[in-house]
């Protein structure tokens, strides 16, 4: 049941913060400790992959996961939206992996096996955790990301010493298969009639079909778009810098993904409508909204002059001195991902606010930029990698600033 009570609200927001934070803490911390093993070419062939990944498992669903969030999904059991994004992802995962090896992208030292638990164990977890969301089980959600971070931590370490290589890789699936196999039996373990929770999925199916294929398609383009310099430069770049862009990325994704996980979390789940989303903005007092962006402007220029002048001694603390030479990528990548964890979130509204088709022009617009008219910069030569990062990081956040105005558009109903 659906918590509605301020109290309420914020207890299940703070849980989200905090178990996010922890989370975000352990991987981060972990990376650092994981890039002093690792090279920056095993980092580059585990960022092609895990990025793979990520875009994989948050469409092999076709975001049924997504629907069960909708004011209209309450007549259904939740779990009929789970039995059917998981039936969908196998199937899925499966056409992903020949399609990465008829491409010609297929690593050899993974092979084909190591590739499809790799990206299924990816699509298990995230299943399960929008699972959790979807059934107001915060703690389950809570213990499922810190469970997530740790273990890959943990065995990325241990497997160091077993496949120097691929030990990264091997680590996630030998923990991630695990959790998402778990969580899996945890849902089904009180359903006794396999033929009727197949029935309400299908129903499921046939009621939500349509919606599920737009979001899934526009969801594709939006996961798709910020994962473009590694699956680009993997093809048109060196593996160390592609690997180097994976690390610095984590640096600051893993400490400002508390942020933007836990807002995108609350938005979905207490602003599932205009309605209820300018209710949210009306309780918000103009000076404090304003003191707040004036902080985060203060901050960011703050930490941006730091690594202007002092860079190479960042990275050198942070992570070693093997990724110095990477040190120009402090700076792009820190004012995107503080911007980033404030703006991805509202791009996840217009489709839940039953605006899909304009969700959908806005992430093939941003798509055409990051990837079309990137390529074609790469093509004819004109750019370098760090080049393609500061047109990346520019596309990317003005098409954020797109969204969040025709959300305000939306809510203040102006689009009537």
């Amino acid at each position: 049941m659906r918590m509605t009570s301020k109290p309420s609200v914020l207890n299940s927001f703070m849980l989200i913060v905090g178990s996010s934070a922890t989370a975000q803490l352990i991987f981060f911390i972990g990376t650092l400790v994981l890039a002093r093993l690792y090279s920056p070419e095993s980092f580059g062939g585990y960022g092609v992959l895990a990025s793979m990944a990520a875009l994989v498992s948050v469409v092999s669903g076709l975001r049924f996961d997504y629907l069960a969030f909708l004011p209209e999904a309450e007549k259904y059991r939740r779990e009929s939206f789970y039995f059917a994004a998981v039936s969908f992802s196998v199937v899925f995962c499966g056409l992903a992996v020949f399609f990465i090896a008829w491409s010609g992208s297929l690593d050899p030292e993974v092979g084909w096996s190591l590739t499809f638990f790799f990206i299924l164990s990816a699509s298990l977890v995230f299943l399960g955790g929008q699972r959790a969301l979807a059934c107001a089980e915060y703690k389950q959600y809570s213990r499922i990301r810190v469970v997530q971070s740790a273990s890959q931590v943990v065995f990325g370490f241990v497997f160091y010493w077993i496949f120097p290589e691929l030990g990264m890789i091997v680590a996630f699936v030998v923990s991630q298969f695990t959790l998402g196999i778990w969580l899996l039996f945890d849902c089904f373990q009180g359903v006794y009639d396999s033929k009727l929770s197949a029935l309400r999925s299908i129903a499921v199916v046939r009621g939500f079909g349509g919606r599920a294929l737009l979001n899934t398609v526009s969801t594709g383009l939006q996961y798709s778009a910020p994962l473009a310099p590694i699956l680009l430069g993997g093809y048109f770049f060196k593996s160390s810098e592609v690997g180097a862009y994976f690390v610095v990325s984590q640096i600051f994704a893993a400490p400002l993904g508390i942020l933007r996980r836990s807002f995108l979390s609350f938005l979905n789940a207490e602003a599932s409508s205009p309605e209820k989303a300018e209710a949210i903005l009306v309780g918000i007092k103009k000076e404090f909204l304003m003191r707040v962006l004036g902080g985060g402007c203060l901050v960011m220029a703050s930490l941006l002059s730091v690594f202007w002048f002092f860079g190479s001694s960042v990275v050198t603390i942070l992570i070693g001195v093997q990724w110095v030479g990477y040190s120009y990528l402090l700076m792009p990548l820190a004012a995107y991902f503080m911007i980033d964890a404030v703006l991805q979130p509202f791009s996840t509204l217009a489709p839940l606010w039953r605006r899909g088709q304009a969700a959908f022009l806005f992430e093939l617009f941003r798509f055409f930029l990051v990837y079309v008219l990137g390529l074609a910069l790469i093509e004819v030569g004109v750019v370098s990698f760090i080049c393609y990062i500061y047109f990346f990081v520019a596309s990317m956040i003005f098409v954020y600033l797109l969204q969040v105005l025709y959300v305000v558009r939306v809510m203040r109903g102006w689009d009537a």
